[in-house]
């Protein structure tokens, strides 16, 4: 009886030890962050080592995280509401908006901000097509309320009509618009990330900077721009209607935020109300507006399988945030989304990324050039490259980078034959193919810029002239930089011959290394040799060094319009300034770095750091060709 007892005692103790691994695994949360910010994410969520509740997810950017929680390879990740529409359009979604993150003094806001028009009590604007030769304020070139939203809704209402001519870009189209339909205007800021389109834009349609206080500038700073500036523009006299948002307003006027603040409510408030949609007009002091379209704070996302540990996953992000705002520096805890003047919201029930986008009128903001704009159509080489290039594609449109991208697979080869004959318009081409462009009359418009750092020649502290003859090289094969730097080594001291059979030898005399290195040899005894067979220190790495080396090109047809040509410089400037090694959204797309596992150099270089107009001077392309013996 007594073995039956301790029997049972036994099998009920290892069905408990069950239960509590099962609860322990089910309250655990996998945390999804960009790899760049993951010792943010270990510094917050792994502070206290016997604290496992929460376990940071590292992803190559936000697509990635999306990729990851829609196959549950993790529970949780942060979204731009950008982020909530490419989730809504990936196939079989069941995202979910756990839990959002708003500021604390407008924590019972539905949304981040309304779009709203503000006007002077008493004038002839009664409806959005009175709108039409008037002088308007927005907050700036590119942004949400005072830009976007309004070209949104004056078109939706059939307002404000896009030119139908097929040469000119989304951009330009937007641009020629509003300065057809408005008298004057600031609209401050970059028309476009490539400076001669810029200019040219800013000169083609100066009226659109004609309001700002600095119109041959027509950028940030101004007076009259960002949300604040785009009321004084009116206050002051200088415009006749401003898209901003209802905050700014308030605390222009000293309006208070929430219903029951005390506050002296400014005398001047009286003289200028919101114009609706509908063309109803609100005074500015009423606690709900009418606003044509909001922006959906940012977000905690999830996947459908977290709905019924929902409350228990809401808890900890929101002791966590809190404890973020200790743990973590200014820097660190921003590239979570956390700050001081922010707090967390639950929601209770399940919310769907393209219901809550279409509740806010977002959705239409994002899609607001509709299907009506042409495509880019980029030709890419393999089915990994595809792969990127359709995570791309997402990502710069929802970021707002047109036109847009239509990914077309061939071969390398084929890629070139392609934009050549015009079933593709776009293709990065490897300097070892450029011959090979150039002879199916394709021109190169953009290149890849590499980081300030170079390949040197890295030799003993004793090492002398004569030994230069002679003496054998170290180098990473893989890499073609540093394989075409050892072939201009040897092109400089006469060892030059076609076909190249370069090898490698561990025991070298010469070492070529990436600049980058050069740190770890600092205690080697080692100097640097340079091409007249001197030695210098390892801090003249830009003045000695053997780099030879060629950017990846983006090329196009050579018959292609000039305007065709600037739209596509455009994009891919925007997709470098974005997503590049120092783009602002490099988190939301690594444009440059290791696409997949072992896989890298994927369309881009993994040394290229940005897109820009300017291909390098410094290389002769003869000569690079005749070291590859092309």
């Amino acid at each position: 009886m007594n073995l039956q007892l301790i029997f049972i005692s036994i099998l009920i103790l290892n069905v408990h030890s069950r239960n509590l691994h099962k609860r322990e695994i089910d309250e655990k949360v996998r945390f999804c962050v960009p790899r760049k910010y993951i010792a943010d994410c270990l510094k917050l969520y792994a502070n206290d080592p016997s604290d496992k509740r929460v376990s940071c997810i590292p992803a190559r950017d936000q697509m990635e995280c999306l990729e990851y929680v829609k196959k549950r390879e993790a529970d949780v990740m942060l979204a731009d509401p950008e982020d909530m529409y490419i989730a809504y359009h990936l196939e079989n979604d069941d995202f979910d908006i756990v839990q959002e993150i708003r500021t604390i003094e407008e924590s019972h806001s539905a949304f981040r901000y309304d779009g709203i028009i503000l006007v002077k009590k008493g004038s002839d604007i009664h409806s959005l097509k009175d709108l039409k030769g008037k002088r308007s304020c927005h907050t700036g070139f590119g942004r949400n309320v005072g830009y976007k939203i309004p070209l949104t809704k004056l078109r939706k209402n059939g307002v404000l009509k896009l030119s139908n001519d097929p040469e000119l870009s989304s951009t330009e189209k937007e641009l020629d618009a509003l300065s057809l339909f408005f008298e004057k205007a600031c609209i401050a800021g970059q028309w476009s990330p490539d400076r001669l389109v810029n200019e040219v834009f800013k000169k083609r349609y100066s009226n659109l900077c004609a309001l700002c206080e600095d119109p041959a500038k027509c950028d940030y700073p101004d007076k009259y721009s960002g949300y604040d500036g785009a009321v004084r523009c009116v206050v002051e006299g200088q415009g006749d209607v401003a898209f901003t948002k209802t905050y700014f307003v308030k605390k222009h006027f000293n309006i208070p935020i929430v219903a029951g603040q005390v506050g002296s409510i400014s005398s001047d408030a009286e003289n200028y109300e919101y114009m609706c949609e509908d063309g109803r007009r609100t005074p500015i002091t009423d606690q709900n507006p009418c606003s044509w379209a909001q922006r959906p704070w940012q977000a905690y996302m999830s996947n459908a399988d977290i709905v019924s540990r929902k409350p228990i996953i809401q808890g900890y992000l929101s002791e966590f945030f809190e404890k973020g705002k200790t743990r973590l520096t200014k820097d660190e805890a921003a590239h979570l989304f956390i700050k001081d003047t922010l707090t967390t919201f639950n929601n209770s029930e399940v919310v769907r990324p393209h219901a809550h986008l279409f509740n806010a009128h977002y959705k239409d903001v994002i899609e607001r050039d509709g299907t009506e704009q042409g495509v880019i159509r980029f030709c890419v080489s393999s089915e990994v490259e595809m792969r990127k290039c359709k995570w791309l594609k997402q990502a710069a449109y929802s970021r707002d980078i047109r036109p847009q991208l239509e990914c077309v697979e061939k071969g390398r080869e084929a890629c070139l034959e392609a934009v050549s004959n015009g079933k593709a318009e776009v293709v990065v081409v490897p300097p070892s193919l450029s011959k090979q462009a150039d002879e199916k009359n394709l021109l190169q418009v953009l290149s890849e810029k590499f980081d300030d750092d170079y390949f040197v020649a890295l030799v003993d502290t004793d090492f002398g002239e004569s030994d230069v003859p002679s003496s054998s090289l170290k180098f990473d094969s893989s890499q073609v930089r540093a394989v075409t730097s050892a072939l201009y080594l040897n092109s400089k001291r006469g060892i030059s011959k076609c076909p190249n059979v370069l090898s490698s030898e561990e025991l070298a005399k010469i070492q070529i290394v990436n600049s980058k290195k050069l740190d770890e040899y600092k205690s080697a005894n080692k100097q640097l040799l340079c091409q007249d067979w001197s030695k210098k220190t390892l801090s003249d790495y830009k003045t000695c060094n053997f780099d030879y080396s060629l950017p990846n090109g983006i090329y196009v047809n050579k018959a292609e319009s000039r305007q065709t040509r600037d739209n596509i410089r455009h994009a891919f400037t925007a997709i470098g300034k974005s997503f590049g090694s120092k783009g602002k959204l490099n988190h939301v797309f690594d444009l440059f770095g290791q696409f997949e596992s072992g896989q890298k150099d994927v369309i881009f270089s993994g040394d290229a750091i940005d897109i820009v107009p300017e291909a390098p001077t410094n290389i002769d392309k003869n000569l690079y060709n005749s070291l590859h013996c092309l």
